[in-house]
């Protein structure tokens, strides 16, 4: 067999193994789309824009009415009390109201506001600094501060750092001595109190508090912790470490069948011990020019030594995914990966580092991974092991959230809010923005991403199967 040839058995096994993931087809027409539901409209008409896009041509009328229906049924829906987005809530929230706004950009420098009034705190009054200055009363009005930054109290801290400015406490003149042991150390406090009490960070934090007691505030509040576990919260954690927990087990799954795979490879005549499984290569930094935002490591390699090379030929290429619906916003950075693997010189072989040592492949197996104009080359496929969904999702939450965050949704969302009329017309923008507007290209195609990732995607089982059946 050479590089750009596969065993005909595992082309064939490749092409008879099930797809359990697949995406439906989309409806037929406009008329269709409508009755198959709002889902199921709205991805018919970013598909029949994509399209249109690609051809340089506009997309029927037809197909714009039906987009505006179908997203202003998305956001109405998003909207409902019940079942409803908990974050698209907030988000609408947010950019119809200037209080919860301001709460919400505080909050998003609001670490960095806190660093930055602990650092002026602790110059000034942390415990261990205390303890070289000299006794005074002002020694003593001082001990508060670090206490309260620690606690996060800032309402009270800029209480008293405004009052220790205003009244600065008896015996703030420490001793005139710059040579006295206790007294270098001593903070300048007729410039650094007041400097305290006007810091902008702590009147920034100050200001998120007072924020607080506002019910639209506390109603954004309630929201925000609706749509899941804080970013850097244990829960977060929790969330990540069970994830992983999937993501490895996925992985461990496909290696156990590749090996299998390999092992009946094996078998073949004239194969014996041609087929080895690699794990976590990494694209050497002689490949990386060319390819922007390209995958560079990979998860599972099924590799295949020639007689008298050198260098191992890739066979196949897979790339792990927990879940079936994560492959469509990958798809993108996975083809630029496969971009960069074919710009290997054919006459050379390059090291890639992985999980069992370094791995040598020949340059011109990786020349065969350049993917065509849509999908995945034959040699490289997504493996997933979670059970096949019973209807896959027309439009993915990603994309949806793209939309929804339009100005045009929002605005549409606060006349809804508000009980005056929200006509589908004024989401005219977000359909034109489709065209425009570069961060709406993957949702202009996330149908399209999702069917070339998923005809490319199976259980490793079923590979496993159908090769040995043929075997």
């Amino acid at each position: 067999m050479t590089p750009d040839c596969l065993p005909p058995l595992l082309i064939e096994a490749l092409r008879a193994a099930p797809r359990p993931y697949r995406m439906p087809p989309l409806p037929a027409d406009v008329r269709a789309a409508r009755e198959a539901g709002v889902d199921a409209a709205l991805a018919f008409a970013l598909e029949q824009a994509c399209m249109a896009a690609d051809a340089g041509r506009a997309a029927p009328q037809a197909v714009r009415e039906l987009f505006l229906w179908a997203l202003a049924e998305v956001i109405r829906t998003a909207l409902r009390a019940e079942g409803g987005d908990p974050a698209f809530q907030a988000q609408a929230l947010r950019a119809r109201t200037p209080d919860v706004e301001t709460y919400a950009a505080l909050q998003a420098q609001a670490k960095a506001d806190t660093r930055a009034v602990r650092a002026a705190v602790s110059a000034l009054a942390h415990p261990a600094r205390l303890e070289r200055l000299p006794p005074s009363a002002a020694r003593e009005a001082l001990r508060p501060l670090y206490g309260l930054v620690q606690a996060g109290d800032w309402a009270a801290l800029d209480h008293a750092a405004q009052s220790l400015a205003q009244h600065p406490p008896a015996g703030a003149a420490w001793p005139d001595s710059p040579d006295a042991p206790d007294a270098r150390d001593a903070p300048d406090l007729a410039a650094a109190l007041p400097a305290l009490a006007a810091l902008p960070a702590l009147q920034r934090l100050r200001q998120g508090v007072a924020l607080l007691a506002l019910d639209s505030v506390q109603r954004y509040r309630a929201l925000c912790g609706q749509r899941g576990p804080q970013a850097g919260s244990q829960a977060a954690a929790a969330t990540g470490r069970a994830a992983a927990r999937l993501g490895a087990a996925a992985e461990d799954a496909t290696v156990q069948a590749f090996g299998e795979v390999a092992t009946l490879l094996n078998r073949q005549p004239g194969e014996a011990g041609a087929y080895s499984v690699a794990q976590g290569l990494h694209t050497p930094g002689s490949l990386a020019g060319g390819v922007q935002g390209a995958k560079d490591e990979w998860d599972v390699a099924l590799l295949r030594a020639a007689p008298g090379a050198d260098a191992l030929d890739v066979v196949l290429l897979a790339e792990v995914k927990a879940c079936a619906a994560a492959a469509t916003t990958d798809l993108p950075r996975l083809r630029r990966g496969l971009r960069r693997l074919a710009l290997a010189a054919e006459d050379q072989r390059h090291a890639f580092a992985g999980a069992a040592g370094e791995v040598w492949l020949s340059g011109r197996s990786l020349r065969q991974l350049q993917p065509p104009p849509a999908g995945l080359p034959l040699r490289a496929l997504y493996c997933c092991t979670a059970p096949a969904e019973a209807a896959p999702r027309w439009v993915d939450a990603a994309a949806k959230a793209v939309l929804l965050a339009e100005r045009a949704s929002l605005g549409f969302a606060a006349a809804l809010s508000s009980g005056t009329q929200a006509h589908e017309q004024a989401l005219a923008p977000a359909w034109e923005a489709l065209f425009t507007v570069p961060r709406l290209r993957t949702a202009l195609a996330q149908y399209g991403l999702a069917r070339d990732a998923r005809e490319a995607m199976l259980h490793p089982r079923d590979l496993l199967a159908a090769v040995a059946e043929r075997a």
